[in-house]
């Protein structure tokens, strides 16, 4: 399993860039009636998500022009399958909270390494949290570890989901599940749960 020992310079750009990245997408969620549109059908897109996209691009490709990129706004470049190390971002993740004024949404970014996750970061500026994960170090929020869950059964299990979803409609018989908050950002519910403010995440969608 690879870890990031040796790698100090890389995440100081990916924590560096994240972080100047939160702070352009919350100047554009402060000012608010960003312009945004549909990519498909019930999947929007606006102008932050573009500029922070942007933004991550020339700042971690222009440090590290020999590494790879994935993003959820960039068109793919097959290029990225023959390099070693790929940054892959979500510029807003959530951004039907971004654009309806809510906290719920993230920017996220990641280095991998053949394959394997080394270092992500998470900042959800709006909420003042940043995430960070690094392989052989742990996860912490705004610098204090992180820990998840010592539940050990399923009854009461804290999940980030829609309370409707757990009636029986959905289910053969009742969940004795309990539903906590669902921040539009799927990164960020993943984040509640290594806070251990969620116990898992299920995508609730039928």
């Amino acid at each position: 399993m690879p870890d990031a020992s040796g790698r100090a310079d890389d995440i100081a750009l990916l924590l560096g860039a994240t972080r100047s990245a939160a702070a352009l997408a919350l100047d554009f969620f402060a000012r608010g009636n960003v312009a945004r549109w549909d990519k498909a059908p019930g999947n929007p897109v606006s102008a932050a998500d573009m500029a922070v996209d942007a933004q991550l691009k020339a700042e971690l490709l222009g440090a590290r022009p020999g590494y790879g990129w994935l993003s959820e706004e960039t068109v793919d470049d097959p290029a990225r399958l023959a390099a070693h190390r790929v940054w892959i971002v979500d510029p807003i993740d959530g951004t039907r909270d971004f654009i309806h004024g809510r906290t719920g949404w993230a920017v996220s970014v990641a280095l991998i390494e053949n394959g394997i996750a080394i270092i992500g970061a998470l900042a959800a500026p709006a909420r003042g949290q940043l995430f960070v994960a690094v392989a052989g170090g742990g996860v912490t929020l705004n610098g204090q570890p992180l820990y998840v869950s010592a539940r050990a059964d399923m009854a009461g299990v804290r999940l980030p989901i829609d309370a409707a979803t757990l009636t029986a409609r959905f289910w053969p018989e009742p969940w004795d599940a309990v539903a906590v908050e669902k921040p539009n950002s799927l990164a960020l519910r993943i984040g509640h749960v290594a806070a251990g403010i969620a116990d898992g995440f299920i995508e609730g969608r039928t």
